[in-house]
């Protein structure tokens, strides 16, 4: 074949395969285009750059532009370095003082600094109280990012956490505590799937495949050990009162009453004790049906869901009586976590409220009004206390950005394997109770929301 044939020979495929060359050709210019763009300016103006934007803007500008990688490790680095050697940051992120049940006591090491950027210092001191509700801080639990465009989930450092609140940063995602599966190492991505619930995940992130499907896991056996030994009368009397329904009630009641644990004062149909002891005997296990895919529309920036998780666990015995004093640390133990969403920057925001001192503590029964006894025990009596609020709203749409019966107290011995479910709570704003002792502030933190039951 000569010269001349093969010439017309690629002059025919050119001809009849126009779109593919054409396309070839727009996908070389785009490449040289793409190895330009790193070469317009020096490093050091890229870096520039970078400090201007969040870093999930980054994450999404190396992801069009891999070129931009070893440079974004390279920022990676200086920012933490910039993170540690930051004057401000012994002053913004509080200590953790002591924590009171389920209300958080910080405290802040500049009163001079916090009363000169009280704003932002409230919402560190909430953002920190989300990352603890109803936990306490420890080594297997921390925080991840994650987001609902890419499905992909990143560690988020708590320190740069409370930084962005501090300087007001624009944020992007949805922050979820998560726990450890593997005591040696920390995978985001696998500690979020153990973490969540797939249709929570499904119904709030369109996201079917991550989280554990707890739904058939459901269930609640009790084997009581001590009917066997009771007279024929007995016997019937507690299979008449002693039921699956009865002992979950038993359990949810902890939730409810225990005003040192307890996470929210307002309940889900429960505003008296006949209320809730009739709400409770009516449910059964599948309350997480009823509750819990209902609720989840509400589409809250926190939450919280508890399950009570069991195998072969004995209780010997337990008090139903009408004025018992129900201690969640009864079934402490048996409490699993899921679903913890620190926030949703994606479809909230945080606003700061000063409140009038005179009337934020009015209600007696408040966890409030608890806060306020506890706090003025710390600070000189004529230091007034002062309150805000920090309250979670929900973003435009257009927006993007930064959820009576009679004693039974001879319930006999009984052992029980359970995955049941215990409340969700929603908060919808926290309390903050702030006090001046010398050259410290102390800020009690105070949920306030809903527990569905």
């Amino acid at each position: 074949m000569d010269s001349g044939e093969l010439y017309e020979r690629s002059l025919s495929i050119r001809y009849c395969y126009p779109r593919l060359l054409q396309s070839k050709m727009k996908q070389t210019i785009v490449e040289e285009e793409e190895e330009v763009l790193i070469d317009r300016l020096p490093s050091e103006i890229w870096l520039h750059i970078f400090g201007y934007v969040h870093e999930q803007d980054i994450r999404n500008f190396v992801f069009a532009y891999p070129q931009f990688q070893l440079l974004k490790i390279f920022w990676e680095a200086k920012e933490k370095q910039h993170l540690k050697s930051d004057p401000y940051q012994p002053k913004f992120i509080p200590t953790i003082h002591v924590q009171y049940g389920s209300r958080t006591l910080f405290r802040f090491s500049d009163a001079d600094f916090f009363y000169q950027h009280v704003n932002a210092c409230c919402r560190v001191a909430a953002v920190y109280a989300f990352f603890l509700l109803g936990h306490s801080k420890d080594s297997q639990t921390y925080t991840v990012r994650y987001d609902r465009n890419t499905q992909q989930t990143c560690e988020v450092n708590m320190e740069q956490l409370l930084a962005d609140a501090f300087y007001n940063r624009n944020c992007y995602g949805s922050l979820y505590r998560v726990k450890q599966k593997d005591e040696n190492k920390r995978e985001p991505m696998i500690d979020l799937d153990h973490s969540v619930d797939r249709t929570y995940m499904t119904n709030r992130h369109q996201s079917q495949f991550i989280g554990q499907d707890l739904l058939p896991n459901l269930h609640l056996i009790l084997e009581n050990h001590q009917l066997s030994e009771l007279d024929g009368h007995n016997r019937g009397k507690y299979e008449d009162h002693f039921n699956e329904q009865e002992f979950l009630a038993w359990q949810r009641r902890h939730a409810l009453y225990d005003r040192n644990e307890k996470l929210v004062d307002e309940y889900l149909n429960a505003n008296t004790h006949l209320t809730y002891r009739a709400q409770c005997s009516k449910d059964s296990v599948l309350g997480f049906r009823e509750h819990v895919f209902n609720q989840i529309e509400n589409k809250s920036g926190t939450s919280l869901f508890r399950m009570l998780s069991a195998k072969d666990h004995v209780i010997y015995g337990f008090c139903d009586c009408p004025g018992c004093y129900y201690q969640i640390y009864t079934v402490q133990d048996l409490i699993t976590i899921y679903n913890h969403l620190i926030f949703d920057f994606d479809t909230h925001r945080l606003a700061i409220e000063h409140l009038a001192d005179e009337s934020s503590c009015e209600d007696f029964n408040s966890l409030l009004y608890d806060c306020v006894q506890i706090l003025q025990d710390k600070v000189p009596q004529e230091n007034p206390v002062s309150f805000y609020r920090v309250n979670i709203e929900k973003l435009a749409e257009v927006t993007q950005g930064f959820n009576h019966a009679g004693c039974q107290c001879q319930y006999p011995t009984v052992k029980v394997n359970q995955f049941s479910f215990l409340d969700y709570t929603y908060l919808s704003h926290v309390h903050l109770s702030v006090a001046q002792n010398n050259e410290h502030v102390y800020v009690l933190a105070t949920y306030g929301g809903i527990a569905v039951l």
